[in-house]
């Protein structure tokens, strides 16, 4: 825009195999003034033909994780005409309550759509009295100025439309999934482990959390046909949850740290899967003390600034020597906060969405730098079950 020299692209991929489109968009601001607010942005703004206004319009959606009997079960809903559909996760978790794929079918054709934004989404379905629908989709709340230099991205868009046979259209957006967004090893997509996972933080053996019963359990996996084996919380100084922020082993349970797990599992032929929470920081722990700085909540605890490029650089430094000297093969990430209230706590009064953007992209690039760190390491996506699922996190 000559008058703003504010920048607008989009980075769009076209698939050969698939009848499916993806794009992410960019702001930037190449000018040297501050630029008009820019808010209300939609990554995917369409009209559908569904022209007919006797002919339904059928949203097809899952629930998301509720960690309940509800978890993830397909539901649907017909939108008339005058009327619309809202869709958005709670708490800043992509997945926690709402589901960002979804299926919105006008009678024997549709529109397979994803969203890739491991943040507070918002998607809406508007249909006019005339008939004819809008599809949207963005960050629920947006509204801020670029500082001259600044560049932000949006939510990453999906879309996979079909005609005829709706289950037919659902299986080739999986056979999309799988063999262009599910994480790959030596050319293929990855294989689920098949994994042994003996804690339990209500009932569990008094020395549970020990170098020699954590042996005898890799040795009980690979006993029992499992592929891995499974270290999930509380292996921490302080364990589960008060000990979040103390990544080091208590010396009196684990001497020599976790490598004598790792290698007795390797010599089994198995895998290690470990676990952390890098972005959750409870109050007295390590984090908390010696770097309240990093910490949205400070001294008191809180959630981990991945905003803050300096403590990102910390907090990937700190994973990367763990899975090196502990001899990880897979990177469980949890995440048992919604992160929303301190987002937006944190955002100056014309810089609304700044730091949930400047967060989720920290989140992004610390997975990435991990993966490039260490060659055949994969990543467990864990928050609080499955509320961090999305096209990002895939």
């Amino acid at each position: 825009d000559p008058n703003t020299s504010l920048r607008v692209g989009a980075t769009v991929t076209a698939f050969k195999r698939y009848p499916a489109v993806e794009w992410v968009l960019e702001f930037e601001n190449r000018g040297t003034q501050d630029t008009p607010l820019l808010e209300a942005v939609q990554a995917l703004d369409v009209q559908l033909r569904t022209g007919y206004s006797r002919k339904p319009v059928t949203l097809h959606q899952l629930m998301g994780d509720v960690c309940g009997e509800r978890a993830f079960l397909p539901f649907e809903a017909d939108v008339e005409p005058g009327t619309g559909a809202v869709l958005a996760p709670n708490g800043g978790r992509s997945s926690n309550g709402a589901f960002p794929f979804f299926d919105v079918q006008y009678g024997s054709e549709g529109l397979i759509a994803a969203i890739g934004w491991s943040g507070q989404w918002r998607a809406t379905l508007d249909r006019s009295t005339a008939g004819p629908a809008t599809l949207r989709a963005g960050m629920q709340k947006l509204a801020l100025t670029l500082h001259p230099g600044e560049k932000i991205r949006s939510p990453r868009i999906l879309i996979l439309p079909w005609k005829g046979d709706r289950q037919a259209a659902l299986n080739r957006f999986r056979r999309l999934m799988l063999f262009e967004y599910a994480p790959r090893q030596n050319g293929r997509p990855l294989t689920l482990p098949v994994a042994l996972q003996c804690f339990d933080r209500y009932v569990r053996l008094p020395d549970w959390g020990t170098e020699a019963m954590q042996i005898r359990v890799a040795r009980a996996a690979h006993n029992a046909g499992c592929d891995t084996h499974w270290l999930d919380a509380a292996w921490f100084e302080g364990g589960f949850p008060n000990g979040v922020g103390n990544w080091f082993c208590p010396t009196e349970r684990f001497p020599k740290g976790l490598k004598p797990i790792s290698d007795t599992c390797h010599q089994l032929g198995l895998k290690f899967i470990l676990w952390f929470e890098p972005e959750r920081v409870a109050a007295g722990s390590q984090i908390a003390r010696e770097h309240p700085e990093f910490v949205f909540g400070g001294d008191k605890g809180g959630l981990f600034k991945l905003s803050d490029p300096a403590a990102r650089a910390w907090m990937a430094d700190l994973l990367s020597r763990r899975i090196t000297e502990f001899g990880v093969d897979a990177y469980r990430n949890d995440f048992n906060m919604d992160p929303l209230d301190s987002w937006r706590q944190a955002d100056p009064t014309n810089r609304q969405g700044i730091t949930e953007i400047r967060y989720v992209e920290g989140h992004y690039a610390l997975w990435d730098g991990l993966l490039a760190g260490h060659p055949g390491l994969f990543i467990d996506n864990c928050a609080s079950g499955g509320r961090r699922i999305d096209l990002e996190t895939c």
